[in-house]
């Protein structure tokens, strides 16, 4: 019990999110499965091991993905908003992205 109360100290202490993430991979995965070597063979710790980083670096390729993608989305959102959200800006007085001559959406330019 007090091993999960010094992760949960520790997790609170780190900061950055992927140093925090580093942290608890490696207390909660690569240490049990390091000393669960003794008892399973250290060829099945490997696997267990290796298992756990691709889960791990899958797991930030799918968060680099949202992010990207969300990125691009509130680009697209902040350039070509919907008519109701320009008509508010126009009327609030914040400046409406133009849309490009090149560009056409739905036949309007």
């Amino acid at each position: 019990m007090r091993l999960f109360i010094f992760i949960k100290w520790l997790i609170y202490k780190v900061e950055h999110p992927f140093d925090r993430l580093a942290v608890l991979f490696s207390l909660c995965w690569i240490l049990p499965c390091a000393i669960s070597g003794i008892w399973i063979g250290p060829v099945l710790a490997l696997q267990l091991i290796s298992f756990g980083f691709v889960s791990l670096f899958f797991g930030i390729f799918l968060r680099v993905a949202y992010s990207h993608i969300k990125k691009l989305y509130c680009e697209f959102d902040d350039e070509q908003p919907p008519e109701d959200v320009a008509i508010i800006r126009k009327l609030k007085g914040i400046p409406t992205p133009s849309r490009s001559e090149s560009f056409e959406w739905d036949g309007h330019p």
